[in-house]
C-alpha cells in the first residue's frame, strides 16, 4: 500500500481555542483503493479534540469531540458533506485542512454563507479538487439577497448547482457569470425575482428548475441564450400571462411544466416557438377556455396533461389535439361537459387517453375515429348514460377500457363488437340493468371483467322463458373462454348460471358477493377452472343442498368457496352440507373443494338463530312435513310435524294441544321415513293406544310426561321403542307384562318414570326388581318415590312387604297348618344344630343350604368393599392371589368395574346383587368411609333377606375398641368370626369361605362343599346355629381368640358329651380341636384359630 503525508490544520476561531497543527498521514489513493475493493476506509490520525468513526459506510469526522461545531462525512471519490452543527459562520474555523482529491458531489448543509469569500475556499481547505455537483442548503435561514457572484467564484468546472430551499429573493444579474459549464440548475422552493440577464452566460444549460418560487411574470427574452435547454419546470408559481416572447430562444425545449400556476387563458401562439416540445403539463390552473390551434406548431408533442383544472371549462376547441402525429398520451380532467368530434382528428399515434373525472354526459360517435393504435381508454367518473354503438368501431387495438363510475344503463350487442384485443373491461358503479346476450361475442380475449355495484340479474337475457329455461340459456359471458376475473359483486343475481361452471377454464376469481342468490347446490360448484376462488358472502343464501356430494368429482382442482354472512335456514336440507364441513361425507372431495364458512350463522329457526353452522348438531336440523302450500296435510291437526333427515325420523309434536287421546299418526313409509318421535307432553291423555293404532307401531321415542296416564300394559309399548318418558303422570303400578316385554329387548335404552304416585306394596315387587335390574336405563331414578316419600333407589323387597302384610297373606295357611307347624317348629328350635349337621353329614336335603340356584345368574364371585386408602393392599395382595390362584375368582372392584358418572348408591346395590360374596376389608380407613358403611349395610341386608351367607370380613389393621363402632357393625362382629390379615392360614381360610367351583361339588347333589380335614378324626361342622348372645365390649380380637365365639356356648349346651357325626367331642362342650366353621346370622364365619391340618 502506497502512503503519502496529508497535512491537517485545525484553526480555532473561539476565544479559548489555540491553533493546533497536527501532521496526519493518509493518502487519497489509500481511500480510493479501499473503496474499490469494498474495504472499510481507515481513519486518519486525529488530535484529541477531534474524532473519526465509520457510520453507515461513511467516514465521519467531528470537531471538537464533546460538542462538535463541524461534521464532515466522506465517501471517497463520491461525495463530501459539510454540516455546521451550530449554524454559525464560526463553525468554519473548525474545518480541518485535508487533501481529499476530486469528489463528484459536495454538499454544504445547515451552514451560513461565508462573508467576503467564496464557497470554493471552504472546499479548498478539505483539499477537494474538481467538483461537478454543488448543493448549498441553509435549512430554515432565509438568505434573501445575500447570495452574490463572489460566493460562486472559482467553480469554473461545476456542472450542477442546487440552491433550493434557501429563501433567496433578489438575485444579481451576474450571479452565474463564472459558471459557464453549468448544465443543471435548481432554484426551486425560494421566492426569487429573476433579472432579464441572469441566465445569459449559461449557454450550456440543459435543465432549469424554477418551481415553487412565487414567480408572477417572466421577463421577455430571459431565456434568449439557452439554446440547449431541454427541461423547464415552472410549477407552483403565480404566473398569469404568458406570451410567445416568454419562450424566446429556447426552441430546444422538450418538456415544459406550467402546472399549479394562476393561468386563466393562453394566447394561440404562446407555444409557437417551442417546435421541439414533447411533453407539456398544464394541470391545476384556472382555465375556462383554451384557444383553437394552441398546439398547431408543436408537431413533436407526445404527451399532454391538463388535470385537476380548478375552473369548469365546459368544452375544448375544435380540433384541439388534431394533426399531432407523435401524440401518444392524453390526460385531461377539466370539468368538461362535452367534446368536439374532431378532437383527435389526424392524431393517429395516440395509445393512452384519459378523460376521467369530467362531467361528460355523451360522446360524439366519431371521437375515436381512426384511433387504431389506442391501447388504453379511461372514461371513468363521468356522467355518461349511454354510448354510440359504433364509437369503438376503429379502436381495434384497445386493450383496457374503463367505463366505471358513470350512469350507463345497458350494453348493447354492437358496442364492443370491434374490440378483439380487449383484455380488461371495467363497468363498476354504473346503473347497468341489461347486458345483451351477444354483447361479448367480439371480445373473446377478455380476461378481467368488473361490473360490481350495478343492478344486473341477467334474467332479462331470456325474456319470455321460465327461470329454469333462462338458467339453461346462460349469461352474456359464455363466449369468454379466456376470462380470469369475473367481478359481479353487489348486483341482483339470484343464481349461479350454468355457463359459469363450464365456460371459463382459466377463471381464477369469481366474485358474486352481495347479490340475491338464495340457494346453492353442490352441482353449482362443478367448475372446470383449475384454481378458483368463489366469493358468495353476503348473499341471501338460505338453502345449501349437498345431497349429491358423493357423486361430485373435481380431480386435480383447487376450488375455494367463501360462504360467510348468509342468512342460512338451518333445517334438514343443509344436513349434508354440515356433514361435509365436519368431514363426515365427501371425504374424497375435501382436498379439491374447500368451503370457507367464515361468519356463516343460522338465521332460522328461532332456536338455532345466531348459531355458528360448524357447531350444529345433526339431530337439530329439521324440516316441516307439510308446507304452507300443501293442499292435503299429513300432520295431525293441533300438532306440528318435522322431518329429521339425519335418522329419517318424523317428529310429531302435540305438546300442550289439549288432547285427551293420541291422534292417528302419519303412515311414514309413504314419504320415506323410518320411525316416529312422538311428543304428547302436557295434555290430558289417560291411556296410550295399542300397536294397531295408525302409525303408533313406528314410534321409537315416546315423550308423554305431564299427562293423566294411570295404566300401561305391554300392548301400549311400540315394538321398536327406544325412549319412553312417562314421568309426571298418575301411574301407581305397572302391569307385569310391561316388565316382561322390556326385559326381552335391549332396545328400550332410556326410561323416565319419576314423579308418579307409586304404590309401594307387595304388588310393587316386580317394579322394584325391574328398577334394580335396569337402573342404567332409568333416567330419573332419583325422582321415583312411593306415595310415602321413600325413594326406590333405597328400597329392598322387605320394605315393600312388611310383617303385617305378610301376616294377612299367609293367615289362612297358618290357621290350617298351625298345629303341625308349631310342633315342627318346636322340634327344630330344640335340635336345629344337630339336624343341620346330621343332614349335611349324610348329604341329605342339601337344598337347605344350597346357593347354586340363587347364584347361577350372578356376574361376580365376590364384590370387594374397601376404602380407597387401602387400595395398595387390595391390588397388590388380595387380587393377585384370588384372581390368579389355584381357583381363579371373578372379582368386582368399584374403581375398575363401576360405570363412571352413575349414581353411587345404585351402583353399590347393583354390585352386591351381582356378587356371590361381599368381602369387607375392615380397616381404620374403612370405618371412616361413608360409602364403605353403605356397602356393608347393603350386603348385610341382602344376606338377611336371602337367608344366605354373603359377607366375608377381613380385619386389616387395628380397628380399636369395637364398642365405638357403628351399632350394626359392632353387633355383627360380636356375633360372627372373621379372617385377620397376618394369620398363617389366611389364604386357605379365605378360599374356603369363597364360593366353590362346580367341579369341586358333589356329583350326586348340589350344595355347599363338606370339607374333609386332614389330621382330624372328625368332619368339621359348617353350619352352626346363630345364637343372639351379646358379649361385653371387645377390642379387635386376636387370631387365637377367634374360637371364643358365643355361639359355641349354645352349641355346648345343645350337643353335650358324646359324638357328632360319629366323632368324639370333649366334655367341655367344644368340638374337637376347638375349631368351628359355618354360616351364622347370614355371614360366612371362619374360625381363625384353626390349624392347617383342620382346613
Amino acid at each position: 500500500m502506497i502512503t503519502s503525508p496529508l497535512k491537517l490544520i485545525v484553526n480555532d476561531g473561539g476565544p479559548s481555542m489555540a491553533t493546533l497543527t497536527i501532521a496526519l498521514f493518509i493518502t487519497t489513493a489509500q481511500i480510493i483503493t479501499a473503496k474499490s475493493l469494498g474495504a472499510r476506509p481507515e481513519c486518519p490520525p486525529l488530535p484529541t479534540t477531534c474524532s473519526c468513526s465509520f457510520v453507515f459506510g461513511d467516514l465521519e469526522i467531528q470537531c471538537p469531540i464533546d460538542d462538535p461545531n463541524i461534521i464532515v462525512r466522506i465517501q471517497p471519490s463520491e461525495y463530501v458533506q459539510i454540516e455546521c452543527a451550530k449554524m454559525s459562520e464560526k463553525d468554519y474555523a473548525f474545518l480541518p485542512q485535508m487533501e481529499i482529491g476530486d469528489s463528484t458531489r459536495v454538499q454544504i448543509r445547515r451552514c451560513p454563507l461565508p462573508r467576503g469569500q467564496s464557497l470554493k475556499s471552504i472546499i479548498n481547505r478539505l483539499g477537494i479538487g474538481r467538483v461537478r455537483f454543488l448543493l448549498f442548503q441553509s435549512y430554515g435561514t432565509d438568505l434573501g439577497n445575500t447570495l452574490v457572484r463572489e460566493h460562486l467564484r472559482g467553480f469554473n468546472d461545476l456542472e450542477r448547482l442546487a440552491l433550493r430551499g434557501n429563501g433567496l429573493s433578489d438575485l444579481p444579474a451576474d450571479l452565474f457569470s463564472d459558471l459557464g459549464n453549468l448544465t443543471w440548475l435548481d432554484l426551486s422552493s425560494n421566492r426569487v425575482h429573476l433579472p432579464k440577464d441572469i441566465f445569459v452566460n449559461l449557454d450550456k444549460l440543459n435543465y432549469l428548475e424554477l418551481g415553487f418560487n412565487k414567480l408572477e411574470r417572466l421577463e421577455p427574452g430571459i431565456f434568449r441564450n439557452q439554446k440547449h435547454l431541454k427541461h423547464l419546470n415552472m410549477w407552483s408559481n403565480r404566473l398569469q400571462n404568458l406570451s410567445m416572447e416568454s419562450f424566446e430562444g429556447i426552441s430546444s425545449i422538450t418538456a415544459l411544466d406550467l402546472s399549479a400556476n394562476e393561468l386563466t387563458s393562453l394566447e394561440p401562439d404562446v407555444f409557437k416557438l417551442l417546435t421541439n416540445l414533447e411533453v407539456i403539463n398544464l394541470s391545476k390552473n384556472n382555465f375556462t377556455e383554451l384557444p383553437e390551434g394552441l398546439f398547431s406548431s408543436n408537431w413533436k408533442l407526445r404527451e399532454i396533461r391538463l388535470l385537476e383544472n380548478l375552473k369548469v371549462m365546459e368544452t375544448l376547441p375544435s380540433g384541439f389535439l388534431a394533426d399531432l402525429p407523435e401524440l401518444a398520451e392524453v390526460r385531461i380532467k377539466a370539468s368538461l361537459r362535452n367534446l368536439p368530434g374532431n378532437m383527435f382528428a389526424g392524431s393517429e399515434s395516440i395509445q393512452n387517453v384519459s378523460l376521467a373525472g369530467n362531467l361528460l354526459e355523451a360522446l360524439p360517435a366519431e371521437l375515436f375515429s381512426n384511433q387504431s393504435n389506442l391501447i388504453k381508454l379511461d372514461l371513468h367518473q363521468n356522467k355518461l348514460t349511454g354510448l354510440p354503438d359504433d364509437i369503438f368501431a376503429y379502436t381495434r387495438s384497445l386493450v383496457i377500457l374503463d367505463l366505471s363510475y358513470n350512469k350507463l344503463e345497458n350494453i348493447s350487442s354492437d358496442l364492443l363488437r370491434n374490440l378483439p384485443k380487449l383484455i380488461e373491461l371495467n363497468l363498476q358503479n354504473n346503473n347497468l340493468h341489461h347486458i345483451d346476450l351477444q354483447a361479448f361475442v367480439g371480445v373473446k380475449q377478455l380476461q378481467k371483467f368488473n361490473a360490481q355495484n350495478n343492478y344486473l340479474s341477467f334474467k332479462d337475457v331470456a325474456i319470455g322463458f321460465t327461470e329454469a329455461e333462462a338458467f339453461e340459456i346462460g349469461s352474456p359471458f359464455q363466449s369468454l373462454s379466456e376470462l380470469k376475473v369475473l367481478n359481479l359483486r353487489n348486483n341482483s343475481i339470484s343464481y349461479i348460471f350454468r355457463d359459469w361452471t363450464f365456460s371459463f377454464p382459466r377463471l381464477e376469481r369469481l366474485d358474486l358477493s352481495h347479490n340475491d342468490i338464495n340457494m346453492l347446490d353442490i352441482r353449482d360448484l362443478q367448475f372446470v377452472a383449475q384454481f378458483l376462488t368463489v366469493d358468495l358472502t353476503s348473499n341471501n343464501i338460505e338453502e345449501v343442498n349437498f345431497r349429491a356430494v358423493e357423486e361430485i368429482l373435481l380431480p386435480e382442482k383447487k376450488i375455494s368457496v367463501q360462504m360467510g354472512k348468509n342468512p342460512l335456514i338451518c333445517n334438514c336440507i343443509i344436513l349434508h352440507f354440515v356433514q361435509y364441513l365436519h368431514g363426515v361425507v365427501g371425504k374424497e372431495l375435501k382436498n379439491n373443494l374447500s368451503i370457507v364458512p367464515g361468519e356463516l350463522k343460522c338465521a332460522a329457526p328461532e332456536n338455532l338463530k345466531g348459531k355458528d353452522v360448524t357447531s350444529l348438531k345433526y339431530q337439530d336440523l329439521l324440516c316441516q312435513l307439510d308446507s304452507p302450500q300443501s293442499q292435503q296435510k299429513k300432520c295431525p291437526s293441533m300438532c306440528r310435524c318435522w322431518v329429521r333427515s339425519f335418522d329419517l325420523s318424523l317428529i310429531v309434536n302435540c305438546t300442550s294441544a289439549g288432547l285427551t287421546k293420541v291422534p292417528p299418526l302419519p303412515i311414514i313409509h309413504e314419504f320415506g321415513m323410518r320411525s316416529i318421535e312422538l311428543h304428547i307432553e302436557s295434555n290430558k291423555i289417560s291411556s296410550l293406544p295399542g300397536n294397531d293404532h295408525p302409525g303408533y307401531a313406528q314410534v321409537r321415542e315416546l315423550y308423554a310426561k305431564n299427562n293423566n296416564i294411570s295404566r300401561i300394559t305391554a300392548k301400549n309399548i311400540p315394538s321398536s321403542l327406544l325412549v319412553l318418558d312417562l314421568s309426571n303422570n298418575s301411574l301407581a303400578w305397572i302391569n307385569t307384562t310391561v316388565f316382561e316385554a322390556a326385559n326381552r329387548t335391549s332396545q328400550l335404552t332410556r326410561l323416565s318414570l319419576g314423579n308418579n304416585p307409586w304404590r309401594c306394596d307387595c304388588d310393587a315387587r316386580h317394579l322394584l326388581s325391574f328398577v334394580r335390574t335396569n337402573f342404567k336405563r332409568i333416567q330419573d331414578l332419583s325422582l321415583m318415590k312411593c306415595t310415602t316419600g321413600a325413594r326406590f333407589s333405597s328400597l329392598s323387597p322387605g320394605d315393600l312387604c312388611t310383617e303385617d302384610q305378610v301376616f294377612v297373606i299367609v293367615a289362612c295357611v297358618v290357621a290350617v297348618f298351625g298345629l303341625l307347624f308349631g310342633i315342627l317348629a318346636s322340634l327344630y328350635y330344640r335340635f336345629q344344630s344337630e339336624i343341620k349337621v346330621w343332614l349335611f353329614a349324610h348329604n341329605m336335603c342339601l337344598w337347605f343350604v344350597t346357593e347354586d340356584e340363587l347364584d347361577k345368574d350372578k356376574k361376580y364371585d365376590a364384590f370387594i368393599s374397601y376404602s380407597h386408602k387401602d387400595e395398595d393392599f387390595v391390588t397388590e395382595k388380595l387380587l393377585p392371589s384370588l384372581e390368579n390362584g389355584p381357583i381363579p375368582y371373578k372379582l368386582c372392584l368399584h374403581e375398575r368395574d363401576w360405570v363412571p358418572g352413575e349414581f353411587i348408591p345404585t351402583q353399590i346395590i347393583q354390585s352386591v346383587n351381582d356378587s356371590r360374596r361381599t368381602v369387607v376389608i375392615l380397616s381404620p380407613n374403612f370405618l371412616e368411609s361413608v360409602w364403605g358403611k353403605m356397602e356393608f349395610q347393603t350386603a348385610h341386608k341382602a344376606a338377611l333377606e336371602e337367608g344366605r351367607s354373603r359377607i366375608i370380613i377381613i380385619i386389616y389393621g387395628d380397628i380399636g375398641d369395637t364398642a365405638n363402632l357403628d351399632p350394626e357393625l359392632k353387633a355383627y362382629l360380636n356375633m360372627n368370626t372373621y379372617v385377620k390379615w397376618g394369620d398363617p392360614w389366611f389364604w386357605k381360610k379365605l378360599r374356603y369361605a369363597m364360593p366353590h367351583p362346580q367341579h369341586m361339588q358333589s356329583a350326586a347333589k348340589k350344595g355347599l362343599v363338606k370339607n374333609v380335614l386332614k389330621g382330624s378324626t372328625d368332619d368339621k361342622l359348617e353350619l352352626i346355629k346363630p345364637v343372639p348372645i351379646t358379649p361385653p365390649p371387645l377390642t379387635t380380637p386376636p387370631a387365637e381368640q377367634a374360637s371364643k365365639n358365643p355361639l359355641l356356648s349354645k352349641l355346648n349346651g345343645s350337643i353335650g358329651n358324646g359324638t357328632v357325626g360319629g366323632q368324639h367331642t370333649q366334655q367341655n362342650g367344644k368340638i374337637a380341636n376347638g375349631h368351628l366353621n359355618g354360616h351364622v346370622n347370614g355371614a360366612f364365619i371362619i374360625n381363625t384359630n384353626a390349624k392347617q391340618s383342620d382346613v
